[in-house]
């Protein structure tokens, strides 16, 4: 075997079973939520079905979060941090101290409808499926406006779910996606802080490994501004080229043909190129060619001349002021 090749083995799809064999360990990260905590908890020890444990990660914050777990009534697991290390790797220490067979990894600001973990622990006892996906409701707590985000098509036998979220993320949070725990040690969990897209990251190489299903069942109310979900994220660009690029050298490392992706290195910067080009982001520009070249990938003659273009017209218009950067 190849030097460069890890030995990889994809784990079987969970088995049926009874449904009061399903153990869900629910895990929640926070970090200067405060007060929102406490509803989030309440949400989920109101379930119908009951939650197996509850772990809350105090990653690092420096409001009065750690007061407030301190006066929650103590049915959960308790995981503080000194240091603020980012969500991926609360939610991986979250797992660790996990003794469910199926995940579900919650915001601290993420409200469980009542029924969410009976709906998701029915479904996981048919079998066949390492992630359960549920429906999402959005929630702006300053207009009040409810919206509902769900793709039912992200359900399908391995690799779709990993070609549906490949450009764009089809789960509108963690919170609505049940994961299975062999799963989750398998692919090595959350791997990098690549925040805004290590959600995405998750679903590519999960959905490369398993079958996704569909629950048609409403799980997760989700907090989100509706100004903000309409600005351009900077971060996301760059950041989603990454998780791209990497997943190809990740699948390539364990065996996993890629080629459904129908995809090539410089389709990938170059796509993620055009979006900074489109939003006048000279900073993404720079950061993705300079990627291309760390991962060996060269730009058409073409694409160099539009980027020394919109350098040139940087000099002398202003970036148009409905194109907000983050």
């Amino acid at each position: 075997m190849p030097e460069d090749k890890i030995v990889f083995k994809i784990p079987p799809l969970p088995e049926a079973m009874p449904v009061e064999n399903i153990r869900i360990s629910v895990c929640i990260p926070c970090y200067n939520l405060g007060e929102l905590l406490i509803e989030t908890v309440k949400s989920v020890q109101a379930q119908s079905f009951p939650v197996h444990e509850i772990i809350l990660v105090n990653d690092g914050s420096t409001d009065n979060t750690h007061e407030i777990v301190q006066n929650l009534p103590q049915v959960f697991t308790y995981l503080n941090r000194e240091k603020n290390q980012g969500v991926s790797q609360a939610r991986n220490l979250a797992a660790e101290h996990a003794s469910g067979n199926w995940f579900l990894f919650l915001d601290g600001d993420d409200h469980l409808f009542p029924d969410a973990l009976a709906h998701f622990s029915k479904s996981a006892a048919e079998g066949g499926a390492g992630v359960i996906v549920g429906r999402v409701e959005q929630l702006d707590p300053e207009t009040g406006q409810r919206r509902e985000r769900t793709y039912p098509e992200i359900g399908g036998a391995a690799p779709h779910a990993s070609k549906k979220n490949f450009w764009r993320s089809l789960i509108a949070s963690p919170g609505a996606a049940l994961v299975n725990a062999d799963l989750h040690r398998a692919i090595g969990g959350y791997t990098k802080p690549w925040q805004p897209t290590e959600d995405r990251d998750y679903y590519i190489r999960s959905g490369a490994c398993t079958t996704y299903r569909f629950c048609d069942a409403f799980v997760l109310e989700k907090i989100y501004r509706e100004n903000s979900s309409r600005i351009y994220n900077r971060q996301a660009v760059f950041w989603g080229a990454k998780v791209q690029m990497e997943f190809l050298d990740w699948a390539a490392e364990r065996g996993i043909a890629t080629d459904y992706l129908e995809t090539t290195p410089l389709e990938i910067i170059l796509r993620n190129l055009k979006e900074a080009l489109k939003n006048h982001d000279l900073d993404v520009v720079a950061s993705l060619k300079g990627y291309a070249v760390e991962k060996g990938v060269s730009l058409p003659l073409p694409w160099k001349i539009r980027c020394g273009l919109e350098k040139l017209r940087s000099l002398i218009l202003p970036v148009p002021p409905k194109k907000q950067l983050l």
